[in-house]
């Protein structure tokens, strides 16, 4: 609903088809039937699977224009000035990482099999295969370097557990386990370099910001999604609603007996 109020179903719907267009690429194909016949070939539904890059896009670009950006600039230069002197340590040169993904998409598949296959091709590389060639032959359009398949010289402190874990103690060179990523997939990443951090602090408003915001994120998102569904429709399907009233209306109830 908030992305209909926003009006960027437009931009969304242009970013699935930008990532349908460059897995046509990918493969050398040039229409999008064959995109299509290939997908089903290796048990993918292009519309499932567009519908859940279309679920993910949406929300990400939700969040990023409505909380990110505003959260992003609202500290002022006293706030900004207070917070460096205070987490002094946090602006010091960062460990550094750079990393390229393969990705397995759960949409379309059994997660049983993606998770099997995930672990098959981290035993072959393990064992010295081609990552490239890998790569090449199996994943889908990578989530964590959202599209890119490569990301250079990302700061660590910045990443979320979810990366932070599996690349704990990975040196250049080196493949992580495969993980889950946000119920979408399984991921393994090559590491290709690592830069250690320094002791020396600078400030830099960029990146003062960029720390505010990574400390803020999570109660604000709670925030900001808890206001979301306040503030949304939702119709209830009869077949559910002798199940849903009694939860929804307990308040009503009980003031109702108070008075």
């Amino acid at each position: 609903q908030r992305a209909k109020e926003s009006g960027i179903e437009k931009d969304v719907d242009d970013r699935v088809n930008q990532r349908m267009v460059e897995i046509m690429k990918q493969y050398n194909l040039k229409t999008v039937d064959e995109l299509y016949a290939m997908m089903e070939k290796s048990g993918v539904d292009p519309k499932e699977l567009k519908e859940t890059w279309r679920k993910q896009e949406t929300r990400e670009q939700v969040i990023q224009k409505e909380l990110q950006s505003k959260v992003y600039w609202e500290p002022n230069g006293e706030k900004l000035k207070a917070y460096y002197e205070k987490h002094k340590e946090k602006f010091t040169k960062p460990e550094t990482i750079s990393f390229s993904e393969l990705f397995l998409g759960f949409a379309g598949r059994s997660e049983a099999t993606v998770r099997e296959k995930a672990a098959q091709l981290h035993t072959q590389l393990k064992a010295g295969g081609d990552w490239a060639k890998i790569l090449k032959d199996n994943s889908d359009t990578p989530v964590v370097t959202q599209g890119a398949g490569k990301l250079e010289d990302a700061r660590i402190d910045a990443m979320g557990e979810k990366l932070i874990g599996p690349l704990k103690g990975i040196k250049a060179g080196e493949i992580t386990a495969p993980f889950e990523l946000d119920q979408l997939g399984m991921v393994i990443l090559r590491v290709d370099a690592r830069q250690q951090a320094s002791s020396e602090s600078v400030f830099n408003e960029n990146a003062v910001r960029m720390a505010m915001l990574t400390e803020r994120m999570p109660d604000e998102q709670k925030k900001y999604m808890a206001k979301l569904r306040e503030e949304s429709y939702i119709k209830i399907s009869d077949t559910y609603r002798p199940i849903v009233n009694p939860i929804l209306f307990a308040d009503e109830r009980q003031d109702k007996s108070k008075n």
